[in-house]
């Protein structure tokens, strides 16, 4: 009965709403892996007036960050950073109007922050939709974990340097230091808030008990926190698990009763300027990682509960923004390229597209992947399903937004949801 509960609630994310409601609770989507149940809605007979975004329904100035936002029924929800304070905005998905807001004092970097301040500003941490407790996580880049009730009042707040004395993180390798302070984002399931907090002392994940922030428990893992999108729920072996792409290593732990936080597997991977960016893609007990720099490859690994992580293959290719996304038998990402490659073997299919540093992709229904990257590209490409052989771009689109897109694209009723990393949002529809 545990497994089973664990189940839906990692890999069955969209219920508890009616069926007509699209929802994007988690990073990553409805079922945290960049895909979607329903179409993209592109007809080929009609290619002159689809997927021609026109003016926006709407543009919010969120503040700066690289958060990306989560959609629950009618309101949108995402974090932003103005005039030294962060922000958890609750906007109205329709007309863009906000309803309400929780702030609090912060700086715009994280305290102990290092190198590239150019480049980012304001928190870089999905919320995440609760749809059991009707409450939102949210975690800030100097640490500052809330939990809110709908109406936006704070449950509980903990933070996490504070609790927990964590340091700033160390240089790793002979290039340069780095520390963007807290950017992955919180995982609620079952009675908890797990966070990639990086105590060496205390835990690379901890737990908090959703209902009054007190500790569950601590992994066994003490590895500094990377500079990720979030921790990666999956199954081995029909046990509940956790992959986390720490500073050093791929690190799976598991999740069941007695065993909470307890390492079945490790795979050493350190980048150079801790940019451990991408977060594992889970298919199964198989999880696909990739880095830029050093590292320059991805790789997929089988983890068992009964011996270790085996190596099923690993190619010269990488993505070192955009978590990758599996679907039907590939294995896609954007990362100056549109990226295709076979699950099976590893082998690349195709690559095609200019993206830029930045992207996402989503999956559609129909065999499509959405592609958002660079400074504001748009794109709708065929999958290899629909194109075995060669990138297909079907519909290109130049948006408002002018800055580095390091938020995930967010598709859902019909709407692209789009955000930069200045905080400028925009909806579409389609």
């Amino acid at each position: 009965m545990i497994r089973l509960l664990f189940y839906l609630i990692f890999a069955l994310g969209t219920l508890g709403f009616s069926q007509a409601e699209q929802n994007w609770l988690h990073r990553q989507g409805p079922t945290r892996n960049g895909v979607v149940p329903w179409s993209s809605n592109y007809d080929a007979a009609s290619a002159d007036r689809d997927w021609k975004l026109g003016e926006p329904l709407w543009t919010f100035e969120a503040g700066d960050g690289g958060a990306s936002p989560v959609l629950a029924g009618r309101h949108l929800y995402t974090l932003g950073w103005r005039d030294g304070r962060e922000i958890l905005w609750c906007i109205d998905a329709v007309t863009g109007d906000p309803k309400w807001n929780g702030t609090y004092e912060c700086e715009a970097y994280g305290r102990f922050s290092v190198g590239d301040k150019s480049l980012y500003k304001g928190p870089a941490s999905t919320p995440e939709y609760d749809r059991y407790s009707k409450q939102i996580f949210s975690l800030g880049i100097d640490g500052d974990l809330f939990c809110w009730d709908l109406a936006g009042d704070t449950v509980w707040h903990r933070n996490l340097y504070d609790q927990l004395g964590v340091k700033q993180r160390p240089k790793v390798t002979r290039t340069g230091h780095r520390d963007y302070g807290y950017t992955s984002s919180p995982v609620a399931a079952g009675p908890w808030c797990m966070v990639e907090a990086g105590s060496p002392e205390h835990g690379t994940v901890i737990a908090f008990n959703k209902r009054d922030g007190a500790v569950a428990w601590r992994s066994e893992c003490r590895d500094e926190a990377g500079h990720n999108n979030g921790p990666s729920p999956m199954l081995v072996d029909g046990v509940p698990c956790l992959a986390v792409f720490t500073l050093r290593n791929l690190v799976v732990m598991r999740l069941d009763p007695g065993n909470e936080g307890k390492t079945i597997g490790t795979i050493p991977w350190t980048t150079d300027y801790a940019q451990n960016i991408a977060s594992a893609a889970i298919s199964g007990p198989n999880v696909v990682v990739t880095s830029e720099y050093n590292q320059k490859k991805i790789s997929r690994y089988r983890f068992s509960l009964t011996k270790e992580p085996e190596l099923v293959w690993e190619q010269r290719a990488a993505s070192k923004i955009c978590t990758p996304v599996i679907y039907k038998d590939h294995v896609y990402f954007a990362f100056r390229e549109l990226v295709c490659l076979d699950f099976g073997s590893g082998e690349r299919k195709w690559s095609g597209g200019s993206f830029g540093d930045a992207g996402s992709v989503i999956a559609t229904s129909d065999d499509r992947l959405i592609v958002w990257g660079g400074k504001g590209n748009l794109v709708l490409a065929e999958s290899a399903q629909r194109s075995p052989k060669a990138y297909k771009a079907l519909a290109k689109n130049r948006t408002v937004l002018k800055t580095d897109v390091w938020p995930h694209v967010l598709f859902a009723n019909d709407r692209l949801y789009l955000k930069d990393h200045r905080g400028m949002i925009a909806c579409y529809t389609l």
